[in-house]
């Protein structure tokens, strides 16, 4: 149970917005029980969660399980979650119910309560809906033991955001996970100024897996913005959504830096990518999506539109890439600046432009 009077382990406080509405400010330090601290302000309806500065030992891994929460660290080079021996066996989907260890694949997640708590690919639609309006920022999470078998040890994923709309994730680290971000069935989600070292994906964006665990027609809007992310094989990756736009974010070293399959509508624009192994970027059955004012740097492809992908085609999109613009790119040292995969599977309307080519990378 929180303890409020004792300083020792939290500090709490009411404070009073303009709008006259009582908020809940909980402030934890080292050694105290973050996930307690978030019970509490999610039972009065919303609040602040102030990590202070300092190494944090979760032991398990944080669900946010309500909206209006925000969960502050003191800076990502201050406080630090540290989920390293933090070990789950996963859930089936079904599950039967809730993880028997309280470990689930996000380390830190912005995730309803349902009957699947916080699994990778929920199999049916929150009871009470999503979530709306939580906040992760200044902190880093982190784990140091995922070498050998990554794919087995949850939490996979550092920071998530599931089933919740309207997250914002800011000036976050994440290291050591499989995953270093995902926003998974999440609408109007905000990244912004994160770091990310990943063992396979810096940032997914959207809707993975297929039947049983399709339950959502796609996830629309947000803005992913000044991420850093290197060495990892997966740059940003965006399936099955609509209106995502992705600018001013450095990727480093990624087999493909920016892919997207399935969907339409996106922007990607004033991104710098270095040293792609495959592709700057890659479009599988994407529509109107403008690629514009990016620079690119000894890459094999600048931009790849890829063949027929059936994951694509059971989120409902079958039609071939089309009515695509890649427009005002900077290409240095990029062998081959558009490469058609499949020439039988491309659409009739897509448009290049102004892209300037030379062989020197600023």
């Amino acid at each position: 149970m929180l303890n409020k009077s004792s300083s020792a382990f939290v500090v709490a406080l009411l404070f009073y917005s303009a709008s006259a509405s009582a908020q809940v400010l909980v402030e934890v330090p080292p050694g105290g029980d973050i996930q307690a601290a978030i019970n509490d302000v999610c039972s009065q309806g919303g609040g602040t969660v102030t990590l202070a500065a300092g190494i944090h030992y979760p032991g398990k891994t944080i669900n946010v399980q309500c909206s209006n929460l925000r969960l502050a660290g003191a800076g990502m080079n201050e406080t630090i979650l540290d989920f390293t021996g933090v070990h789950g066996s996963g859930l089936p989907c079904p599950p039967s119910g809730p993880s028997p260890d309280g470990i689930y694949p996000g380390a830190v997640a912005a995730t309803p309560p349902h009957s699947q708590q916080e699994v990778t690919g929920p199999c049916t639609i929150p009871e009470n809906g999503s979530l709306e309006n939580v906040v992760f920022e200044g902190f880093t999470a982190k784990r140091d033991d995922q070498f050998g078998d990554p794919t087995r040890l949850n939490p996979v994923i550092g920071v998530v955001s599931l089933w919740s709309n309207h997250t914002l994730i800011q000036n976050v680290r994440s290291s050591g996970f499989l995953i270093a971000f995902r926003a998974d069935r999440s609408d109007n989600v905000t990244f912004a100024n994160d770091v990310a070292t990943a063992f396979n994906t810096c940032l997914q964006f959207g809707e993975f897996g297929g039947p049983p665990l399709q339950v959502k027609p796609h996830t629309t809007g947000g803005s992913v913005h000044a991420i850093d992310c290197q060495n990892a094989p997966n740059g940003i990756s965006i399936s099955n959504a609509v209106g995502v736009d992705l600018h001013h974010n450095s990727l480093q070293g990624n087999q493909i830096a920016i892919q997207a399959v399935g969907g339409r509508g996106h922007t990607f624009h004033f991104n710098t990518i270095k040293n792609s192994g495959v592709a700057g970027f890659n479009l599988a059955q994407v529509s109107a999506a403008s690629v514009h004012h990016n620079s690119l740097c000894q890459s094999p492809v600048g931009l790849r539109y890829a063949g027929f992908s059936s994951a694509a085609s059971s989120w409902g999109w079958a039609d071939p890439s089309n009515e695509n613009v890649f427009h005002h790119n900077d290409l240095h040292g990029v062998a081959t600046p558009i490469l058609i995969v499949d020439p039988n599977f491309i659409g009739p309307d897509n448009l290049d432009f102004r892209n300037t080519e030379d062989d020197v990378c600023p």
